[in-house]
């Protein structure tokens, strides 16, 4: 846990260190971003370790502090029956909303520095850096923003809007989404290595509601313009 005065950050994976290194520590407020890092886990021990994890927090965290917790926009578009990560980030939601001046911030796919190899952008660079082939289903599409913007997203909306007035779930995202065929074509372009492709016919298109927080992308000059996901893989991963 990083801590000076009122701000707290409790996490030490890539958004919690986006916060730590960069966040105006004048602010009052605690950022809950541990979590287990694997969206294909399926170890009840994990689970239950960060559930463990996230109660002797919410003990410790002082009860008029807002409290903003790092979720998924995944449960949005869940499948029946939720996946074990899912239901575990169903019930972490639940638990955090159990106490005053708690909000979700719900996240899409985040791009950064990050060991992480289970990340989206890190297992499509690696399965191209390593000559290897990649699953694609050809009709599904992502949603991916820079993590430094999701630090001047969540920044903002704690020093414009009163706690009162923040939703209890906010989806923090970008306005457009993208396919993972035209993902993988930015990596080529970037990397300028050809992936190879298992296509299969099948897959969802990502729909994230954004339109709370477009008032807040004018006022701090965020846009996710065509260039926007080109630049991140070339920012993040070109050598």
């Amino acid at each position: 846990m990083f801590r000076v005065k009122n701000f707290i950050v409790i996490g030490n994976g890539m958004i919690a260190n986006e916060f730590v290194e960069n966040a105006d520590k004048g602010l009052s407020f605690c950022l809950y971003a541990a979590g287990v890092s694997n969206s294909q886990c399926r170890d009840a021990k994990e689970f239950e370790r960060d559930a463990e994890r996230l109660y002797e927090a919410l003990q410790l965290i002082p009860k008029d502090l807002p409290l903003f917790y790092i979720s998924t926009c995944s449960i949005n578009d869940a499948p029946l029956p939720l996946s074990q990560y899912i239901a575990h980030k169903v019930r972490m939601e639940k638990m955090v909303l159990s106490r005053p001046n708690a909000r979700i911030i719900r996240l899409t796919q985040v791009a950064g520095v990050s060991p992480n190899p289970h990340t989206l952008l890190n297992h499509i660079f690696n399965k191209i850096k390593n000559k290897e082939s990649i699953s694609v289903w050809r009709n599904s599409t992502r949603n991916l923003i820079d993590v430094k913007d999701v630090r001047r997203i969540v920044l903002d909306i704690i020093r414009d809007v009163p706690i009162e007035e923040i939703p209890s779930i906010v989806n923090v995202a970008n306005t457009c989404e993208i396919s993972i065929m035209e993902l993988i074509d930015k990596f080529e372009s970037v990397l300028g290595i050809p992936a190879r492709r298992e296509i299969t016919d099948a897959g969802d298109e990502m729909k994230v509601n954004v339109d709370w927080i477009r008032p807040i992308l004018v006022r701090g000059g965020i846009n996710f313009d065509r260039g926007y996901i080109e630049n991140m893989i070339r920012h993040y991963y070109a050598e």
